[in-house]
C-alpha cells in the first residue's frame, strides 16, 4: 500500500480512560521472572543449530511486524466476512489483503490472551506449551519462542503491549530485547492505538536507518471491553435512533456489570446486543484505521515492502452469543475464529484468499521459513507457505479457578459452578465440537449454522461420534 491510500479520518477529541479490566485472572509465579533475565539456554539453542545452514542471504531477510488485534472476532471484520456491516469495519486490512493473503478460516487454540499468545509465540497448542493447563499460568523457560530465536539470528526485537497479560509475569515476553508495557500509563488518552503505533514506528524506523532488521510485536486493545470508541467513528455504526441513554449504558458495560449476564440472571435484549455490537464494530474500525496509517508511514519510508506484516486476532468475543459476553467460559466459533492477514511481496502476495483451516500455531513456522530459520520438529503449527491441506483446529481452556472466586465475592449467593470445568474443542472445516470435562458437549454445523445457534449434539448421530473421536485423538 502506498501513500495516499486513505485520507486520514477526522479524529474526535481524545478521552482519558483507565486501563481495561481483564476478564482472565492473573497468576504470578516465582518461576516467571523478568523478561530481561530470561535467557535461552544452551540446550535450547542447540535444538536450532541446524538452522544456520538454512539461512537465506542477509540482504533478502525481511523485517517482521506482528500485530495482534486483541479480542477481535473474525465475523465482525469485513476483510474476513464481506457481509459484516455497512460501512465496512476493516477497509485498511482489506487493502493489505489485496496485495497479500487473507486466511478466512483461521482459528485460535485458546479462548483468552495468555494461551493464545503463547501459541502464537511458540507454534504449540496449549496442551504442549502448558499455559492455562491445570492452574499453570506461565510459559516455561525451556520452551523456545519466536523472539528468542529471531534475536540471536540477527533481528532487533521489541514488544509493544497494551495488555498486561503479555508481560514478564506470565513469561510471554521472554526473548524481546525491549518491552514497552504501555498499559502502565493509566492517564494516556484513549484510543491508545495511534500513540502505540507512533512508538512502534519510532523504534522500527530507527533500527532500519541504522541498517538493522527488526521484529516488532504489537498488542492493540481497542476491541476489548469496555467498548468506548471515538464518537465520530461510533456514529457510523450505531442505529440512527439510538438514544444517548442507550449509548451511555452500552459504553459503561464492563466487568463486573457483565456478571449478571454471564450468570444467567440477566438476558441482553436484542436492542442492547445491537448497540453493544455497533460500539464493538467501531472499536475495530478505529484500530483498523490506525494500523493503516502505520503501514502508510512504513511505505513512505520504503520499509513496507521489506517487511513481513502479519495482523491477527488472539481470540474473539461473545456479544450475547450463547447467552454470554466477554470471552471466558467459551470455546465457540465467536471466540475461536479470528482474522488473519499476511503480506510479504514475492512470498505472501497477489491478493489470494486461503479458505482452508489454519491456526495461530502456524504463524511461528511461517515466520521462521521466511526468515531462513529452520523450523524445529514437533511443532503443532505448519508453515502457511506450503500447499493447503485438510486440517483440524483444536482449542482448549483450563479451569477458571480464581475467576470463579471473584464472581462469588462480587455476586454473593451466585452459583458459577457451570463454568468450573475445563473445555476442549475441535473444528474440522465444517463441524465444531466443544466438550467440557464433565462430558457436556455441543456440536454445530458451521456451514449451515455459522452463528452456532442449533446444537446438534442432543440428537446424536455419526457426525457426533466422528467429532468425539477427533477430539480424543488430538491429545
Amino acid at each position: 500500500m502506498g501513500e495516499g491510500d486513505l485520507i486520514p479520518e477526522p479524529r474526535a477529541a481524545p478521552v482519558v480512560r483507565a486501563p481495561r479490566r481483564l476478564s482472565a485472572p492473573r497468576r504470578l509465579s516465582a518461576r516467571a521472572v523478568g523478561f530481561a533475565a530470561a535467557v535461552v539456554g544452551a540446550a535450547v539453542l542447540a535444538a536450532f543449530a541446524a538452522g544456520a545452514a538454512c539461512r537465506r542471504s542477509a540482504a533478502s531477510l525481511p523485517n517482521v511486524l506482528l500485530i495482534v488485534m486483541d479480542t477481535t472476532r473474525a465475523d465482525r471484520c469485513s476483510v474476513m466476512d464481506a457481509a459484516t456491516g455497512i460501512p465496512p469495519t476493516t477497509p485498511r486490512l482489506s487493502q493489505l489483503a489485496a496485495t497479500g493473503v487473507r486466511f478466512t478460516d483461521a482459528w485460535t487454540p485458546g479462548g483468552w490472551t495468555a494461551p493464545a499468545h503463547a501459541s502464537l509465540f511458540t507454534g504449540l497448542r496449549p496442551d504442549r506449551h502448558k499455559v492455562d493447563v491445570g492452574r499453570r499460568m506461565f510459559l516455561d523457560e525451556s520452551v523456545p519462542t519466536m523472539a528468542g530465536e529471531l534475536g540471536p539470528a540477527g533481528w532487533r526485537t521489541a514488544c509493544f503491549t497494551n495488555n498486561e497479560l503479555v508481560g514478564a509475569d506470565l513469561g510471554l515476553v521472554r526473548g524481546f530485547e525491549r518491552w514497552d508495557g504501555l498499559f502502565l500509563d493509566a492517564a494516556r488518552p484513549y484510543p491508545w492505538c495511534d500513540a502505540t503505533h507512533a512508538k512502534v514506528l519510532d523504534w522500527a524506523l530507527g533500527v532500519h536507518r541504522a541498517g538493522g532488521r527488526f521484529f516488532a510485536f504489537v498488542n492493540d486493545m481497542e476491541p476489548h471491553l469496555p467498548y468506548t470508541p471515538p464518537e465520530d467513528v461510533a456514529a457510523r455504526f450505531l442505529p440512527p435512533d439510538a438514544t444517548p441513554e442507550e449509548i451511555a449504558e452500552a459504553r459503561a458495560f464492563d466487568f463486573p456489570k457483565t456478571l449478571p449476564v454471564m450468570l444467567g440472571t440477566q438476558v441482553l435484549t436484542a436492542r442492547q446486543r445491537t448497540i453493544l455490537t455497533a460500539l464493538y464494530d467501531a472499536e475495530i474500525a478505529t484500530l483498523d484505521a490506525s494500523i493503516g496509517r502505520m503501514l502508510d508511514t512504513l511505505a513512505q519510508e520504503g520499509v513496507l515492502d521489506e517487511t513481513l506484516v502479519i495482523v491477527c486476532g488472539d481470540h474473539g468475543e461473545n456479544l450475547g452469543d450463547h447467552g454470554l459476553v466477554e470471552h471466558r467460559f467459551s470455546l465457540h466459533r465467536s471466540i475461536r475464529r479470528v482474522p488473519l492477514v499476511m503480506r510479504l511481496p514475492g512470498r505472501l502476495d497477489g491478493g489470494r484468499t486461503v479458505a482452508s483451516v489454519v491456526s495461530l500455531e502456524d504463524v511461528l513456522p511461517t515466520v521462521f521459513q521466511l526468515c531462513g530459520i529452520a523450523i524445529p520438529p514437533g511443532l503443532d503449527g505448519v508453515s502457511l507457505l506450503g500447499p493447503a491441506a485438510a486440517r483440524d483446529a483444536f482449542g482448549s481452556q483450563g479451569p477458571p479457578g480464581e475467576f470463579l472466586d471473584r464472581m462469588r465475592a462480587l455476586v454473593p449467593g451466585c452459583d458459577p459452578s457451570r463454568f468450573a470445568s475445563s473445555l476442549r474443542a475441535v473444528y474440522d472445516g465444517r463441524f465444531d465440537y466443544v466438550r467440557d470435562e464433565t462430558g457436556r458437549e455441543e456440536l454445530y454445523d458451521v456451514a449451515l449454522d455459522p452463528a452456532e445457534e442449533r446444537d446438534l449434539a442432543p440428537a446424536g448421530g455419526a457426525e457426533l461420534t466422528r467429532m468425539r473421536s477427533k477430539l480424543s485423538g488430538g491429545r
